[in-house]
């Protein structure tokens, strides 16, 4: 991930005011990928939950390329192809990756995305699971299923604090992924082994 373009600090006044005074959980990811299809359905059962809490000061953002899967909650907006995708990530409260079991190979780019954005993560085990480095309560929050999803949320958007030392404990896991650390780090094993020879 590119800690310089993915950084918490920067002016997201336009995203916000586009959304009003909404609280903003954020998915970024296209309607089309086959995983994210799957993540979707569980965005509107959370959604649906939140609505019939009365919960009408939250939306759920979707971003990315594609065609919204239909039919669409009251509570859900799908934003299409952005070209900033890092200033929506900044501009949300919360940001999600609810995968189901069996959906996700490899580290999701989306994830890399959001801890570089210093953002709280509410988490599957199937989203977070390549990242050994996310620790449960401390980076993010990892969770079984949809209630408690929903629970974890909440908590997140009533707990401002909390969301934020979850947030900034994740920005600093994000540093070892950043891509100048790695390509270093692999310039070095390749140095290392040009010398042993």
């Amino acid at each position: 991930v590119d800690l310089k373009k993915f950084c918490p600090k920067m002016c997201t006044d336009i995203i916000r005011r586009k959304f009003g005074n909404h609280r903003i959980v954020i998915f970024v990811g296209s309607p089309n990928n086959y995983s994210n299809k799957f993540a979707i359905d569980n965005i509107y059962k959370i959604a649906k939950a939140f609505r019939l809490m009365n919960r009408n000061d939250v939306i759920f953002v979707i971003v990315g390329r594609g065609n919204p899967i239909k039919p669409i909650p009251s509570n859900v907006r799908y934003t299409g192809y952005v070209d900033r995708v890092e200033q929506y990530i900044v501009a949300a409260d919360v940001a999600i990756i609810p995968y189901k079991e069996g959906t996700q190979e490899g580290i999701p780019v989306k994830l890399l995305e959001y801890m570089a954005c210093g953002k709280p993560i509410v988490g599957t085990y199937e989203g977070v699971k390549n990242v050994p480095e996310l620790i449960n309560g401390r980076n993010c929050i990892i969770v079984k299923d949809i209630p408690n999803m929903v629970k974890a949320i909440l908590y997140l958007l009533e707990n401002k604090g909390k969301a934020r030392d979850i947030g900034l404990n994740a920005r600093h896991v994000a540093e070892i992924y950043d891509w100048k650390y790695i390509s270093h780090k692999f310039m070095g094993i390749i140095s290392k082994l040009i010398h042993s020879k």
